[in-house]
Formats: C-alpha cells, structure tokens, sequence
C-alpha cells in the first residue's frame, strides 16, 4: 500500500528473449524489402516483372568493293626451287643463259610474243623447260630457277586456286611469334607429277592438291628453315557485293548464320558466304540489301 493508502500498480516488463525476436524479425523484414528493390542482372524491371533490357544493337546489309584476300599458312624454307612461267600465248624467244648461272633480280629470262619474263628475285638458272621458238600456252612453265633467299612455302586451296592465280598478286607474311608484317614476292612453283598414281587417265580419283608457291622473305628480314608464318594473298576485286562484318556472322567458308530482325522478332538464318578481306565477308545468298541483322551472330545451339 502507498502512503496515500492506495494500492501500487505493478508493471511487468517482457523477457529479454521476446524483445531479442521482435527485433530479428524487423530486421529480417527490411532486409526482404531492400532485397527485392535491387534490380536483376538484366537490369530494372518493369511492372510485369520483366527485365527492360536495351535490345541488342543492329547492323544493314549493304554493298561495297571487296580486294580478295585470302590468308594462307606457311612454313619457310630456303633456297626453294621455283619456275618462270609464260604470261601469254605465243612462241617463246629465250635468252643464252647456262645451267648454274647468277641471275641478278630483274634479269630478262626469255620474250613471249613481245613480252619479257624477269627473275622477281636473285636466283640461280637451272635450265629450260621448252627449246627456243616453241609456242606454248599462257601460265606455262618455261625455266626453273633456284632463289638465293627464304621463302614461306604455301598451298593455296584447289577450290580457289583458279581465282588466286588470276590477275595481278600480292602480298604480305608475317613470321609467327616474329619479325613483320612484311611485302613479300611471289613465286610460282612447279606440280609434282611424280607420284600422282594411276596408270592411266581416270584410273583413280586424284587427291585435291591445290596450287604451290612461294612467298619470298626479303633478306633484310631474319628467319631460319622450319619457322611457320602467315601470308595474305590479294588477288583482286569484287564490285558492289552485299557484305556484313565478320563479327556478326557465325561461320568462316562456304555458309554461315545470322540473326535477320523482322519488326519486333528475329530469326537465324543460313547465308551463303563468298570472299572476305578480314572485316568483311560477302554474302552470296540469303539475304538482300537493306535487311537488319543482328550485329553479334547466333550461337552454334540457336536455330
């Protein structure tokens, strides 16, 4: 009883245990809010719950010139054998030149119907392949010569070797793991026709052998027998072909996929490739000019 002759009111304070889960639980409440603020990988939501991601960024088919140019592996060698070949159609008028004889770069070989036939490069004369006054056909081996110098050795595929061999070539190598870029001449090599097989025409099918020739290290550039390398061959034009970059195809040779947007939607679709110079590529079918395509290029799984 108090002084005042009342009764005292008691109050009754709770455990320390059910404080302690009153505020674990509040504390797990806000976390489950703050949690479900934060927005997904793909960026915010919007109010169904789907990600509002940027759609992926686009690309046109278009025309453009393409110089052809096709990458080759090489392996170098020294002092390689090569062949001076005619130019055109015509009788051949070859010059007094003996067997081990020192060719300087530039030294005139033999005349085909009014044109002249240079060594490209240094090298030794190791005799004729026709007699003088015989009319032979254009790109016809007429002498073999020995060059003084390295070369990066190459095949080019049989199934572009009419279009390589065509026109007016260049080129450029770089050693792997060493020295270049580099200009680099190329010389034309002779078929080996010494195991072919078969004893008689259409006695067997041929293996697909493709064309040999050299690229010609210049000798202020340093490289031994045996080292690999790359050359890109550039052997001409195509005019106003349809073209998308290399990066947004999936595929190298002969076809490939991309995605083609249609409005709101888009599909893969198979293309047909044709030449490329290392950005881009040509489409030969497929596609035509002014269609979207995506610009990163489907993935070996989508369809």
């Amino acid at each position: 009883m108090s002084r005042a002759g009342r009764p005292t009111r008691k109050y009754r304070t709770s455990p320390w245990w059910v404080v302690s889960v009153v505020a674990l639980a509040t504390a797990v409440i806000g976390l489950v809010v703050y949690v479900a603020a934060i927005p997904g990988p793909g960026g915010a939501t919007g109010p169904d719950g789907a990600h509002d991601s940027p759609p992926p960024a686009t690309l046109t088919v278009r025309k453009q010139d393409i110089t052809l140019v096709t990458t080759l592996s090489g392996l170098v060698v020294s002092t390689p054998a090569f062949v001076a070949t005619s130019p055109v159609a015509g009788p051949v008028r070859t010059k007094s030149l003996t067997e081990g004889q020192l060719l300087t770069a530039g030294t005139t070989l033999f005349i085909v119907d009014g044109t002249p036939v240079k060594t490209p490069v240094t090298a030794v004369f190791l005799g004729w392949r026709v007699p003088d006054g015989t009319s032979v056909p254009a790109n016809l081996p007429v002498a073999d010569l020995k060059a003084t110098q390295f070369a990066l050795s190459i095949a080019m595929p049989a199934g572009d070797a009419a279009r390589l061999t065509s026109g007016t070539l260049t080129a450029r190598a770089q050693i792997t793991n060493g020295p270049g870029p580099f200009d680099c001449t190329l010389l034309a090599t002779a078929v080996d026709t010494s195991n072919l097989g078969g004893d008689a025409p259409g006695a067997g099918a041929q293996p697909d052998r493709g064309v040999s020739a050299l690229c010609a290290v210049p000798q202020t550039i340093p490289v031994s027998d045996g080292l690999t390398g790359l050359v890109a061959v550039v052997s001409g034009l195509v005019r106003d072909a349809l073209v998308l970059p290399v990066t947004a195809v999936n595929g190298t040779t002969n076809n490939g996929t991309v995605w083609l947007n249609t409005g709101s939607t888009r599909r893969v679709v198979e293309v047909g490739l044709g030449v490329t110079d290392g950005a881009v590529v040509q489409i030969t079918s497929g596609l035509q000019e002014g269609d979207i395509v995506s610009a990163l290029p489907p993935a070996l799984t989508d369809r």
